[in-house]
């Protein structure tokens, strides 16, 4: 006998609890939505979906980095990303001829 599962709707703040909810339970997509009888490639569209709303595109910003001042020590410019991704810039005195 095979069993057919009821097609249930959720509301958006619904949806995104649960999300919240596997993103603090430590488990498998996949064992999440067999615990809370959802339908896997759904719930994989809530999840990006969320993320989608959660992080905006990324956008240019300029800066500026201010002009070294006189003498021979090197300058460092560097950003740091929330990912924890770093980027260095570093600026050598030109070679004095």
């Amino acid at each position: 006998m095979l069993r057919v599962m009821s097609r249930r709707r959720f509301t958006e703040k619904q949806r995104l609890a649960l999300v919240d909810k596997f993103e603090r339970s430590g488990t498998s997509a996949a064992a999440f939505c067999r615990k809370h009888r959802l339908t896997y490639q759904s719930f994989l569209r809530w999840r990006r979906e969320a993320t989608e709303q959660a992080e905006p595109a990324p956008e240019f910003v300029e800066i500026e980095v201010p002009r070294p001042s006189p003498g021979p020590r090197a300058e460092t410019v560097e950003l740091t990303f929330p990912s924890g991704l770093v980027l260095r810039i570093e600026q050598q005195p030109a070679p004095r001829s």
